[in-house]
This record gives structure tokens, sequence and C-alpha cells, in this order.
């Protein structure tokens, strides 16, 4: 893939978030900067991250793609579990949690030029019947 995206931390008392090109350019809001003091800050995670999707998405819309789903649990464990809804657990997790493919470390994916993306869907999000774990 010719630009990849990522979301870099910056700064170290206010931690903020900045959207980062593979050349090392990083998202200015209009365009692509440098110094890193020209980017787009981002106070959570999840707008860098949306940001990057966007960017992302100019790239690879309409280009063949071949999906895979796996599933992935998320337990609440506590003394009284019956006091929220599935909406709660699905803005939490949606707040909470953060789902990213770390392509420095591995690449593009299996296969060279790709682009491996991840995609939670919180509104498919539904209880299904406990498991007990020794000890319970």
């Amino acid at each position: 893939m010719p630009a990849l995206y990522m979301v870099r931390y910056y700064g170290t008392r206010f931690r903020r978030h900045v959207v980062q090109r593979r050349d090392g350019l990083f998202w200015g809001g209009g365009g692509w900067v440098r110094p890193v003091g020209g980017a787009t800050l981002y106070r959570l995670v999840r707008d860098a991250q949306a940001q990057c999707v966007r960017l992302q998405r100019q790239l690879t819309d309409g280009k063949p793609r071949r999906e895979f789903k796996c599933s992935f649990v998320f337990s609440v464990i506590a003394d009284d579990v019956a006091g929220f809804t599935v909406a709660e657990v699905a803005d939490y997790v949606e707040r909470a949690v953060n789902v990213s493919v770390d392509y420095d470390a591995e690449g593009d994916g299996p296969v060279a030029g790709g682009y491996v993306e991840c995609l939670v869907k919180l509104a498919e999000l539904k209880e299904v019947v406990s498991r007990k774990r020794k000890g319970d």
C-alpha cells in the first residue's frame, strides 16, 4: 500500500495523538506536514483512528478484498451483573477498547502491498449464555 497511516502518541505530560503517514509526514487537517508540531492533535485515540480510517478508505475503496471474521468476547464480572444493558456495554467498549494493527512490527499483511483493516461491529453485540470458569 503506497500510504499507510498510523496513530502515534505525542507529548508526555498531556498525551495527545497524531496521525502519521508511512513516509514520516503528519496529518495537519488539510494536508501532510512536517514537523510534528504542525500536526492536528487528537485528545482521544479513537478520534485519531477515525481519521486514519477516513484517509485509508480514500485509497482502498473499490479495491478487491477478502474478509475474515472472528469473535471478541467481553465479560462483565461484578457482584451485581444485572444493573446494565447491552447498549451500555457496547458504549463502554467503544470508548475503552482499542483494537489496532501494528504495521511497524509486521508490515503490510499477508500479501505485499496489502492493507489489513480491523473493524469491531458493536451494533451486532448481543448477550450470550455465560460459561463458568473453574472456581466459579
